[in-house]
C-alpha cells in the first residue's frame, strides 16, 4: 500500500502520512505493523467493501505486488514473476438439456441438498 510505502523512505513521518491519508495514527501504525509481519495479505474487516475500502484495497495490492519484496521468489516482487497464459479462457458450459419427462430439480442457493417427494 502506497502508506506503508511512503513510510519506508527515509525521513518520512507517520504522523504526516496519517494526516494526508486522513487515517489516525494507531490506524497507520497497524498497517505497517501487519505489512512488516506479513499479515497485510489477509482480509480483516468484516465489513462489506466500499468505493473507499476498494481504493485502500487497490493501493495495498499495488505496494504488495510491485514493491514489496518476498523471499520465497528470491526477493523478487510478485508483479516480476506474472506472465500472461498462453491459453485461452474457455467458453461457458453450455445449459443441460434433459430428455423429456425427466424431473429435473435444482438446489437451493440456502439449501445444500436436493429434496425429492419429501426427502432430502
Amino acid at each position: 500500500m502506497e502508506f506503508c510505502r511512503l513510510c519506508a523512505l527515509e525521513g518520512a513521518s507517520v504522523s504526516e502520512l496519517c494526516l494526508r491519508f486522513g487515517i489516525s495514527r494507531r490506524t497507520g501504525y497497524v498497517w505497517l505493523k501487519r505489512v512488516r509481519s506479513g499479515e497485510a495479505a489477509q482480509e480483516r474487516s468484516r465489513r462489506p467493501p466500499s468505493n473507499k475500502s476498494k481504493g485502500a484495497f487497490d493501493r495495498w495490492r499495488d505496494l504488495y505486488n510491485h514493491y514489496r519484496p518476498y523471499q520465497g521468489i528470491a526477493m523478487a516482487v510478485p508483479a516480476s514473476r506474472y506472465r500472461p497464459s498462453s491459453r485461452s479462457f474457455p467458453a461457458p458450459a453450455p445449459e443441460p438439456v434433459y430428455d423429456p419427462g425427466k424431473i429435473v430439480r435444482r438446489v437451493s442457493s440456502t439449501r445444500a441438498y436436493v429434496a425429492f417427494k419429501g426427502q432430502a
